[in-house]
């Protein structure tokens, strides 16, 4: 999983950076190591970066959906980087968390 999604921050600005599909195995450990991550949490805004995704399975949607949601809980604004390459309806479902 760790070399799926990609974890920087400079200044309180965390980027996720996503670089490959999730199986459906890789969901729940992800999501519970970005809960416990401190700088994800103590950060002042969240960028997740699909620039490098290449194929979106269910996956992969599900988790990009839970960490929003996850973001959006701990009242920190989230950006999108490389969406425009997604289908609307994906996005759409991603970013509703």
């Amino acid at each position: 999983m760790l070399n799926r999604i990609v974890i920087t921050e400079k200044n309180q600005i965390v980027t996720l950076k996503v670089v490959d599909e999730l199986r459906h195995v890789d969901v729940k450990p992800a999501l519970h190591a970005l809960e416990k991550n401190s700088a994800l949490n103590n950060s002042q805004k969240v960028s997740l970066d699909l620039n490098n995704l290449q194929v979106i399975n269910q996956e992969t949607q599900e988790l990009l959906g839970l960490i929003v949601r996850h973001v959006r809980l701990q009242n920190i604004p989230i950006t999108f980087s490389g969406s425009s390459q997604l289908d609307p309806g994906i996005l759409l479902t991603i970013s509703e968390g």
